[in-house]
């Protein structure tokens, strides 16, 4: 390999190094409006305790769920799910079957796989 010149351009990566980007260019911000919550039958907002005992009965009547360590908390209509499930399906079929109740705006699902 031959030398390089003295004028020749060169890039150097470097994960150090600050991304160029125009002056004042900070990225692109959009703000995101969730989503309309399944409207609660009889039109009264659900509060977050209720909706607490709307998803933990929904889970419940879930056969292929029981025995499974789930625990839900609820603030804002956002349901978060923690605990542990057996198999994958179940954890994607908790979170579907939370996101159904009447009155649920989005679902966190922190469920583990496999640590029962």
């Amino acid at each position: 390999m031959s030398e390089p010149e003295k004028n020749e351009e060169r890039t150097v990566f470097s994960e150090r190094a600050e991304p160029d980007r125009p002056g004042g260019y900070h990225g692109v911000r959009q703000p995101m409006e969730p989503e309309a919550a399944v409207p609660v039958p009889g039109g009264e907002p659900a509060t977050d305790a209720g909706l607490t005992h709307e998803v933990e009965q929904a889970l419940a009547a879930d056969g292929r769920l029981e025995g499974q360590r789930i625990s839900i908390r609820v603030s804002g209509s956002v349901v978060e799910m923690d605990g542990a499930v057996a198999l994958e399906f179940q954890r994607t079929l908790a979170a579907g079957i939370a996101r159904s109740v009447p009155g649920v705006l989005s679902v966190q699902n922190r469920l583990a796989v496999g640590e029962q």
